[in-house]
């Protein structure tokens, strides 16, 4: 069976508040981390200590996240992909 996970994380209590979002890939039942997708986002707001704790993710670690508006309009600006 081929499917794929997707995963999110936030910086706090709010759920929309998501600063990472991955995606893991499986094919015919076997992880297949080569094609797995993930990145993060921005949403220049707080990061609970506790969820930093949960899944170590922290502000200062990634310096180039890009804020979801920003990341918006450059995905807007590629030509499309064929």
């Amino acid at each position: 069976m081929d499917f794929l996970c997707l995963d999110v994380e936030t910086t706090n209590e709010s759920a929309a508040n998501i600063c990472q979002i991955g995606i893991a890939t499986f094919i015919v039942g076997d992880h297949r981390p080569e094609l797995d997708i993930e990145f993060y986002v921005d949403l220049e707001d707080y990061f609970l200590d506790e969820l930093i704790e949960i899944h170590g993710i922290r502000r200062r670690a990634f310096p180039a996240m890009l804020t979801f508006f920003l990341y918006i309009l450059v995905r807007r600006q590629e030509p499309d992909r064929k």
